[in-house]
């Protein structure tokens, strides 16, 4: 009886274990999954940024792309159909899917972004609209349940400053909101609403307390 009472406990301790085990594993699966989107998501953002940021300086030194860089967009083509198909999903955004502006872009692989553009550090394929500036990926990126192809799908907080316009000499508005987290100790500053006609490729922020002068 002794035996049998021992192994009875050790089976429920068992039980115990294994569920547990399981309940660890779930956690970890779903914090796994979690910390990839996140990952894409963060992947897509910097690539889209080296992106832009290239683009707005090659658009400063010349009007167009010429015949030997990147894809011509020619309607009837794969390519063709592909850029429609994201013009019409990030038409909300500033961006238009009617013919003047498919005509505008042309399409870059991985390599042809290396070899014609010199651009680094990018691992995806894009539409390129020199002339506005414009840069949609191929392939995309998941964020919130839904798929996104261009910068101003994300929440501004994600990405840095975006091309407004000319070059400019004026100086760049925005909004701050601060939100007081922990009582008298922390605080949360948020920085919205940037507006700025020419291209910023860098901007520091430096803040002070309000009764001091440094």
């Amino acid at each position: 009886m002794k035996n049998s009472k021992t192994s009875g406990i050790t089976l429920i301790s068992l039980v115990i274990t294994i569920i547990i085990l399981l309940i660890l594993a779930a956690i970890a699966t779903y914090s796994g999954v979690e910390v990839l989107k996140s990952s894409n998501v963060t992947v897509f953002t910097v690539e889209l940024k080296i992106l832009q940021t290239n683009v707005d300086k090659i658009r400063s030194q010349k009007e167009s792309f010429d015949e030997t860089e990147g894809e011509s967009i020619q309607a009837g083509t794969a390519r063709y159909n592909e850029l429609v198909e994201r013009l019409k999903l990030v038409k909300d955004y500033g961006y238009s899917d009617d013919a003047e502006s498919i005509s505008g872009y042309k399409f870059f692989t991985e390599q042809q972004l290396k070899d014609d553009l010199y651009i680094e550090g990018v691992k995806q394929s894009v539409f390129i609209n020199l002339e506005k500036r414009k840069v949609i990926s191929l392939e995309g990126a998941r964020y919130e349940n839904q798929k996104v192809y261009v910068l101003e799908q994300l929440p501004t907080n994600l990405y840095n400053v975006e091309y407004k316009g000319q070059e400019s000499s004026s100086k760049p508005t925005f909004d701050v909101k601060i939100k007081e987290t922990i009582a008298g100790t922390k605080w949360e500053v948020n920085i919205l609403n940037v507006q700025y006609e020419g291209n910023i490729e860098k901007w520091d922020v430096y803040y002070k307390k309000a009764d001091t002068d440094d």
